[in-house]
């Protein structure tokens, strides 16, 4: 009784699921009328086997156009893509796209729902992303994509995209990995070492070190692309060095409490969050006195600070070699080059670029790549998502009615939360409502950094100074 009672409560409070389904059309119409350039794109399909009048909801393919034109015009050209599962009885997924912005936040670019994540579901929404995007490449390159290895979407974006960069999630590597049998911090620490190695030697160095640790494991490691996984062998057109794909965990955590809301409820919910986002990044960007985005200012600020144990000395116009302990790099500040390759990658300055910048009297934020200053972004969130009316004004179309999927209701508690990983660490709780509090500056337990009796690093200095 007491879930029947409370499915007709979210019945009257949140809508009909079923019902929600017949006017989908209708609603993705006025989507198009009030933000006209947008992509929005749904398809049907009857179920022999659950026949009807009309047809069944099949998928639908949701990009708003100030998503669409922010990405291409203000964002890198970089894609994480993930699914999630909706928390209702239909068993139906939702699959997003997301970029990074400027501060490298997590940047929705589209989602769709479909029925299942497979090859054909996957292949569906990419050539729908593909289609609003104009192509495999925008006015920055090729796009990057970064996916968690299911073999069904490794498929569909080698079908789509196959001019594509891409990689692969190393948190979902390691998960493999350990499901192999190679388990242990050793391990992790030898692969990680690998992963986020900027140059090739010292990727082969821990490469080495996992093979003597357990030659098994080393094999295993080897038989992934290392293009995909290798820092050092990724490509430098996306200008980041991002090897997780947490932003789509990001994502699936910002639409948490809409995933389990009827269809057009959730979708609504969904562009509110992007409405209320675009708006607040572009109302602060007007009031603010900084041209470099603080985050990448923090990390300038440290360059600068390590730079002071480089010695740079002028080899050629605009190439200079610079020490640093027993290494020595070539830095080229004409082609914005590091023999490190962390420049190449990142396009922020290296501790040893910011040092040949300085021997040749230049200012190091004159070579931060304007994908982190604030016109960028103000392209990235300068569209609006504007608001959609509700169901009394929405116009309507000709065309059929659509019947909801197959729900699958169960008179009992539902599964709303993730099936952890086997090998997956819980979160530690936290019984007491004063949690312990750990300095940035110094690491000691019990006070911040504004207290903080030591000197302030450049970046906590920075951020104190309010930039």
């Amino acid at each position: 009784m007491a879930y029947r009672a409370r499915k007709q409560a979210l019945k009257v409070v949140q809508g009909d699921q079923r019902g929600q389904y017949t006017r989908i059309r209708d609603y993705l119409q006025a989507v198009l009328d009030t933000n006209p350039g947008s992509r929005c794109v749904v398809t049907t399909k009857h179920l022999p086997q659950h026949p009807s009048k009309n047809p069944r909801f099949h998928g639908l393919f949701y990009c708003l156009n100030a998503c669409k034109e922010g990405f291409l015009n203000g964002c890198r050209p970089f894609i994480g893509v993930d699914g999630c599962f909706i928390k209702l009885s239909t068993g139906q997924q939702i699959l997003a796209a997301r970029g990074r912005d400027e501060n490298n936040n997590i940047y929705p670019i589209a989602f769709g729902v479909v029925d299942k994540e497979d090859t054909d579901s996957w292949t569906w929404f990419l050539t729908q992303l593909k289609d609003a995007l104009g192509g495999e490449s925008g006015k920055f390159g090729y796009y990057t994509i970064i996916s968690d290895r299911q073999k069904g979407l490794l498929n569909a974006i080698n079908h789509v995209f196959p001019n594509c960069p891409q990689r692969f999630c190393l948190r979902h590597i390691y998960q493999n990995f350990q499901t192999a049998g190679f388990r242990g911090d050793e391990l992790k620490k030898h692969m990680d070492a690998a992963s986020y190695s900027y140059n090739k030697n010292e990727h082969l160095a821990a490469m080495n070190d996992l093979k003597r640790e357990c030659k098994a494991a080393w094999a295993w490691l080897n038989k992934v692309p290392v293009h995909t996984w290798a820092r050092h062998a990724m490509d430098f057109t996306c200008k980041t060095d991002l090897v997780v794909n947490n932003i789509g965990e990001v994502f699936n955590k910002m639409i948490l409490d809409v995933r389990g809301k009827p269809i057009k409820t959730m979708l609504e919910g969904i562009r509110t969050k992007l409405m209320v986002k675009f708006n607040t990044n572009r109302t602060k960007t007007k009031t603010a006195n900084w041209e470099i985005f603080p985050t990448y200012a923090e990390m300038l600020e440290e360059a600068k600070y390590n730079s002071r144990w480089c010695q740079s000395l002028m080899a050629g116009p605009n190439i200079y070699q610079v020490s640093s302990g027993d290494n020595t790099y070539s830095v080229n500040l004409l082609h914005r080059t590091c023999g490190c390759r962390k420049w190449d990658m990142t396009a922020k300055p290296c501790n040893h670029a910011v040092s040949a910048i300085v021997k040749a009297k230049l200012q190091p934020e004159d070579f931060v790549d304007d994908f982190f200053k604030k016109e960028m972004y103000q392209k990235a969130y300068g569209h609006i998502i504007f608001p959609v009316p509700g169901p009394n004004l929405w116009p309507r179309t000709r065309t059929q009615d659509i019947e909801p999927p197959v729900f699958r209701d169960k008179v009992e508690k539902q599964q709303t939360k993730r099936r952890k990983n086997q090998f997956e660490k819980p979160a530690p709780r936290d019984t007491s409502r004063m949690a312990s509090i750990t300095c940035s500056n110094c690491k000691l337990v019990g006070h911040r950094y504004t207290v903080c009796s030591k000197p302030l690093i450049p970046a906590l200095a920075m951020r104190q100074n309010q930039h």
